[in-house]
């Protein structure tokens, strides 16, 4: 490989050096042969400052006709731009190319614009502009379907995620769950982008595809998965079910505070089962003595029971920290 890349400048500089005997280039063309060696030997400034004079001395330069390999100094000095990461100045010495040699559409340039639009929504990622980063794929993807696409299934995975959570907090649920599920599509092990598009199918009260997600959030081994898919059942009133996902939050992590909760209000709260459910608040503020609702709900418990004394005494309680 190492031959490879010394010998190649070489022969570029001996091609170029036997077509100047002959007579048969323009100054403009000259230029574009020695870039073309400084982009082989990935001089990038040099080969730039060579195609930069190519364009002044003939702004539609075009040397396809002399040899079909040769494409014209607007392309390749959109190569060097791509090589260097200015993707917008490559993307424009692409399309310039395209308007002044279109038979160039079919073949090598548009390779090389797919390419500039891939590494445009590469480069775009780091830079939040996700519409962007979907619109330049989709146009690499046109300009050539056989395109690698492993760099940017991160990156478009989080392009569709951040549409899907904006429009989901705009109510639009549907469009939101469209957006998370192309997001899954490039990433479908992320726990995160699941979770979202349940809380989407949540609050237009879809329970069962919001389970269903719930549940490949647990893939992942995601600790809220238990949480948010017990919910959901509890929301359908199958506490059987909700019962065991926050039997199993306390299991994975008895330290947390939030199964304890979940279990009491969702499952026995809401079963009428007081006693039980004042337990959980019970350990639950044991674990978090400063959470407010915790009080509010073990003493509207405690109230239920008709034990008044300890109702107000948790009500009070509650109002000393919401007013800390």
């Amino acid at each position: 490989m190492r031959y490879k890349r010394l010998i190649i400048p070489v022969i570029c500089a001996f091609l170029a050096t036997v077509m100047l005997v002959l007579g048969c280039l323009s100054p403009a063309q000259e230029q574009v042969i020695r870039g073309d060696s400084f982009l082989k030997q990935e001089a990038w400034d040099e080969a730039i400052a060579a195609y930069n004079k190519a364009i002044e001395l003939d702004p539609k330069l075009n040397i396809t006709e002399i040899n079909p390999k040769l494409s014209s100094a607007y392309s390749n000095r959109g190569t060097v731009y791509n090589k260097k990461g200015d993707y917008d100045k490559a993307i424009a010495d692409y399309s310039t190319a395209i308007e002044i040699s279109p038979t160039l559409i079919e073949t090598e340039l548009k390779r090389n614009l797919a390419e500039a639009y891939y590494s445009r929504a590469l480069a775009t990622g780091n830079k939040g502009d996700y519409d962007r980063i979907i619109a330049d794929y989709n146009k690499a993807k046109e300009l050539n379907p056989y395109i690698a696409y492993l760099e940017i299934n991160q990156k478009l995975a989080e392009a569709y995620f951040a549409r899907g959570f904006a429009t989901g907090n705009k109510g639009d649920y549907d469009k939101a769950i469209a957006e998370f599920t192309k997001a899954i599509e490039w990433n479908p092990k992320d726990a995160v982008t699941y979770k979202n598009r349940a809380n989407a199918y949540d609050a237009k009260s879809d329970y069962d595809k919001a389970i269903a997600d719930y549940t490949n959030m647990m893939l992942s081994s995601n600790f809220d998965a238990y949480y948010y898919r017990g919910t959901a059942y509890a929301a359908k009133g199958d506490y059987d079910n909700a019962l065991a996902d926050f039997n199993s939050m306390i299991s994975l992590d008895p330290s947390d505070d939030m199964g304890y909760f979940a279990r009491g209000l969702f499952v026995y709260d809401a079963k009428g089962d007081y006693y039980n459910a004042i337990a959980d608040y019970t350990k639950a503020i044991e674990l978090l003595p400063e959470f407010d609702m915790l009080y509010t709900f073990r003493g509207a418990a405690y109230e239920a029971i008709g034990e008044k004394s300890k109702a107000e005494a948790d009500f009070q309680k509650a109002k000393e920290y919401r007013d800390r």
